[in-house]
């Protein structure tokens, strides 16, 4: 009986102790509880957060697509999205001009988001950088989210991410929209109607000037015709109803004959007759008032004037103009009897197109003679914007030139520019005025046959015979510098231009690093031609892809360096 009341006493005595266990083991097994469901949140946020931080890194490179070539550097940004990398100024305008107007927002966020990625990453001691991780949360992560961080207050944090992520994403879609937009909207489009009108009449005038009856002088060997090119394409505005207009400089070395001229420039406006026109048959020279007013000197431009004036007015006034029998006659007149511009002296016609007549018209008289120098001579000292406004010149007087003004195996020595000695004070920022395209007015070398001697050899890795020297030409003024002196003793093949188009294609790399990406897409354009079709720039098909794949990337980048790529 005793014994039996000992136990109970026994078990009594030590109830609350097991009582007290038993609560401890049950506190414990709540805690483990709650330290798991913590573990599996923290898990959960960790591989939230690595996930917004591969949505965002995947953003960047979005972005830098395009416009960095280089692995290395391409990983080195988007790993360091606030560092010194970004602010390259090459880089800085690739990005402006890929992102337009979004380009400042874009990359505020960018640094915003970066920001709060990094300290949700130091609060949640997680590397985000190695992916999903598949060991389970240290106990100083349990502790610093279960003391530092509230669930509530991750989980906005998480959201303020996410957020962040969807403004990058939609910046970048609607900056691709958009830039689908300017595309159709661009104010280079309405050049390559115009391209296209100006090469179907400049045939006829190349014709009917070099190497023509026009010139019946003793010294017609002394004279050349120099045609201006456009430098700045985007500065011309032409409206419907206008007609393309052709400014010449006229030029002469031989200053030993009575009356002799020096340098003449004129313009021929091109009229269109719905019949053919009788022969010319009075050569009698114009009649010239003997007080006419003299025409104001003003600054040299270089652009295409134009006249606008009704059909039947054309034709009317056309009609009324006397033909130029010789132009060297013409031009020996005195510059008192030199008409003002608005008034044609006379009017030229290429035998093969009877419907087509070229008015002249006087603008200047030089006394001296134009100081030019060749592209090739003023390629060491050319400012990279110079060198921006020849390339789109050049490019664009490919389509309305190549193979009449434009030589059909040229380089850069062919084409001039003015020397501007009488000014050493003129800043790198002062553009050409004038792009000139030169021809000898010597008989002996007719417009049918090639008037240089360069390598007409073909080459098995040239593409594209028409589009070759622009690509060359485009190398040499993005790293100011001849494909002479780039090239390499490895560059060195039998055939020139398989040596220019190695050299060229070389360089690729460094042209973008220089000129952007649109600049280099241009070059390999011209380098690397994927069409298959024989090229014709006749073909207005073949010349709307020309102007697509070359011209435009570079106008674009001249609309953006003058402001109006972000509109």
């Amino acid at each position: 009986m005793a014994s039996g009341v000992e136990a109970v006493g026994v078990a009594l005595a030590i109830l609350p102790l097991v009582v007290n266990q038993l609560d401890n083991y049950a506190r414990g097994i709540e805690q483990i509880k709650v330290l798991s469901r913590y573990q599996r949140t923290l898990e959960d946020f960790a591989l939230q957060l690595g996930t917004q931080h591969r949505i965002f890194q995947n953003s960047l490179q979005h972005v830098l697509d395009e416009v960095v070539d280089d692995d290395n550097l391409l990983r080195s940004l988007i790993a360091d999205p606030d560092g010194d990398g970004w602010k390259e100024p090459l880089l800085q305008k690739n990005l402006m001009a890929k992102l337009g107007r979004d380009h400042a927002y874009f990359f505020a966020n960018v640094l915003s988001l970066h920001d709060m990625l990094k300290r949700m990453a130091v609060k949640l001691d997680v590397d985000v950088t190695k992916g999903p991780q598949n060991t389970p949360p240290s106990k100083k992560q349990i502790v610093l989210f279960l003391k530092v961080l509230s669930k509530a207050v991750h989980e906005d944090t998480l959201q303020r991410i996410r957020n962040l992520n969807d403004v990058l994403r939609t910046l970048l879609d609607q900056s691709a929209q958009l830039e689908a937009t300017r595309q159709k909207r661009s104010p280079w489009r309405r050049l390559l109607p115009r391209f296209r009108e100006t090469r179907k009449n400049a045939e006829g005038l190349f014709r009917a000037i070099v190497g023509s009856s026009y010139w019946s002088c003793r010294c017609q060997s002394s004279h050349a015709a120099h045609l201006q090119l456009q430098s700045n394409p985007l500065a011309e505005n032409p409206k419907i109803g206008k007609t393309a207009a052709y400014r010449i400089t006229f030029s002469n070395t031989d200053n030993g004959t009575r009356n002799s001229w020096t340098c003449r420039e004129v313009e021929f406006e091109p009229y269109t007759f719905d019949q053919p026109l009788a022969p010319v048959t009075n050569l009698a020279l114009p009649t010239y008032q003997q007080n006419q007013q003299k025409p104001q000197k003003q600054k040299s431009r270089v652009r295409f004037e134009t006249v606008e004036v009704g059909c039947h007015e054309s034709n009317e006034k056309s009609c009324n103009v006397p033909p130029i029998p010789d132009f060297c006659s013409v031009f020996c007149r005195s510059e008192a009897h030199i008409q003002p511009p608005t008034q044609a002296v006379g009017f030229i016609a290429d035998q093969a197109s009877s419907n087509i007549r070229y008015n002249m018209h006087f603008i200047k008289c030089y006394p001296k003679p134009i100081q030019l120098q060749t592209l090739q001579q003023a390629l060491p000292n050319s400012s990279r914007r110079h060198r921006l406004y020849i390339a789109a010149g050049l490019a664009c007087g490919v389509i309305q030139y190549h193979g009449n003004w434009l030589k059909k195996y040229w380089d850069i020595s062919d084409i001039h520019l003015p020397a501007d000695n009488e000014n050493d004070n003129v800043t790198e920022d002062v553009l050409p005025s004038d792009l000139y395209l030169p021809w000898s007015l010597n008989s002996q070398h007719p417009p049918s046959a090639p008037t240089d001697t360069k390598n007409t050899q073909r080459s098995p890795l040239v593409r594209n015979q028409i589009l070759f020297p622009l690509g060359l030409a485009l190398t040499e003024l993005s790293l100011g510098k001849s494909i002479a002196c780039l090239r390499r003793p490895q560059d060195e093949q039998g055939n020139e231009d398989s040596t220019r188009f190695i050299t060229a294609f070389r360089v690729l790399n460094r042209v973008q690093q220089e000129s952007g990406s649109n600049y280099r897409d241009a070059v390999h354009n011209c380098l690397c031609w994927s069409e298959v079709d024989p090229p014709c720039m006749e073909d207005e098909k073949f010349q709307g892809r020309v102007f697509n794949a070359v011209v435009a990337p570079l106008l674009r980048d001249l609309a953006h360096f003058e402001g109006a790529g972000t509109l």
